[in-house]
């Protein structure tokens, strides 16, 4: 409270110059700080064309020109499964898949696989195919028609 009372006292005892009113208003017009004075002549529309041609919404900086493109992503390796049997049950189908390795695998809706380090998940097995996710995009696998005939 006294920090604030000691404030107020230094503030009204700063010397202020005293500006009159005919300072401020030189013969009906506005004076700026340049001692030039002001009038509706000055104010046209031909004087505001020079700020209005500046770019003011344009970015703040200028970013780097590259002529460069981003090389295209590597595509994906070959799915390496083959659908060898399907077992179609209502709501307990089954598929017989060949992996890699090789080696023969039961599976059903929701199992997840790998091949080649990528992700593969069984969405739906169907009398005649079975459809996978293969690392984000959906694959339909089907059986070879030659053998099973």
């Amino acid at each position: 409270m006294i920090l604030f009372i000691g404030i107020l006292v230094v503030c009204f005892t700063l010397p202020y110059p005293e500006v009159s009113a005919e300072e401020i208003t030189h013969q009906g017009r506005i004076s700026n700080d340049w001692g030039k004075s002001l009038n509706d002549d000055d104010l046209s529309l031909e004087s505001f064309k020079k700020i209005w041609s500046l770019p003011l919404r344009r970015p703040l900086y200028d970013p780097p020109k590259t002529n460069e493109r981003a090389p295209p992503p590597p595509p994906k390796p070959d799915l390496n499964l083959k659908l060898l049997g399907l077992i179609d049950e209502p709501g307990h189908g089954r598929a017989i898949i060949r992996t890699e390795e090789n080696k023969n695998k039961l599976v059903s809706v929701g199992d997840v696989l790998f091949d080649q380090g990528r992700r593969v998940k069984v969405l739906s097995i169907t009398e005649k195919n079975l459809t996978i996710d293969y690392d984000g995009e959906v694959l339909i696998l089907a059986l070879d028609k030659k053998k099973n005939e």
